[in-house]
């Protein structure tokens, strides 16, 4: 676990990140997550393989996710101009 990793509890890991990013530990695993997948969609891979490379474990997991973030389905992102 993260929290056993920096040498903390659970309860202070939350605590420590919700104080320095105003964020959960979850928030901040899946904005970044969701950052990489935004790269690899950009640089013409499938959703599918996006999920596999971002860690979901599956398609309709990182598709609701990605869209709940951004607002955007995953191949819509993928097909946007870069300048849009």
């Amino acid at each position: 676990m993260l929290n056993e990793e920096m040498g903390m509890s659970s309860s202070t890991l939350l605590r420590w990140c919700k104080e320095h990013f105003n964020q959960t530990p979850k928030q901040i695993i899946t904005d970044y997550r969701i950052n990489q997948a935004k790269i690899l969609l950009k640089a013409g891979h499938k959703p599918s393989v996006v999920a596999n490379k971002c860690g979901f474990k599956n398609l309709p997991s990182f598709t609701r996710t990605f869209k709940a973030i951004t607002q955007q389905l995953p191949s819509t992102y993928r097909k946007k101009d870069v300048f849009d």
